[in-house]
């Protein structure tokens, strides 16, 4: 169900962030679509997936919205909730939640330097599939304040990546390969507030 789950033109120096602190802020993922043969799908699922991802993160908290500017999840440590969105409704679990059950972690030699920064990756096998993420350690959370989201193995994902987010993600599925990869990355504070849900969906009526 969660879709992350996970784009970058502006190229920032190495010494942007600092590797001592947690990263707040904004990263923008633009997403493609491969089928098995190698051809670009993209333009027959983007009405299904959609076309980018802009994901908000502060030390607790994250969120993201489509293209149109639709709140697409977010999660609120505070209450532990995890809120997706279907069709066009707005849908919420208990984060603590372990779904999928199976996580098998392969750290995998391949490398991919993405807005200038040099990407480990890691490989997830689940229930669901397998899902490749490529990720630097300049760019993380503390991933002990997001233990308790076990919904999505994200708890699971942080700890296998030392807190490190996603700069690209790769779900294999059958017949297609969904990628994910960072074209922008913004630091900014943003308040605990700004991930309460009540709140953004009010803004929107």
């Amino acid at each position: 169900m969660k879709k992350i789950l996970l784009i970058l033109l502006l190229l920032p120096s190495l010494d942007t962030f600092s590797q001592e602190k947690d990263f707040q802020g904004f990263i923008l993922y633009k997403y493609e679509f491969i089928d098995s043969s190698g051809n670009d799908i993209t333009d027959q699922l983007k009405e299904k997936f959609g076309l980018e991802q802009h994901y908000y993160i502060n030390f607790t908290n994250y969120k993201s919205y489509n293209e149109k500017g639709e709140i697409t999840q977010l999660y609120n440590s505070k209450s532990n909730k995890y809120f997706f969105r279907s069709g066009n409704q707005i849908r919420s679990v208990d984060a603590s939640l372990e779904f999928p059950k199976l996580f098998e972690v392969e750290n995998l030699k391949e490398t991919e330097a993405i807005l200038g920064y040099e990407c480990k990756s890691l490989k997830v096998k689940s229930e669901n599939g397998e899902t490749i993420y490529f990720f630097n350690s300049a760019i993380k959370v503390n991933p002990d304040t997001f233990k308790r989201h076990r919904f999505g193995s994200w708890s699971n994902y942080l700890r296998a990546s030392n807190g490190a987010l996603p700069l690209k993600f790769e779900v294999i599925k059958e017949g297609y390969t969904w990628k994910a990869t960072a074209i922008l990355i913004e630091e900014k504070k943003l308040k605990d507030d700004d991930f309460e849900i009540e709140k953004i969906l009010k803004s929107k009526k």
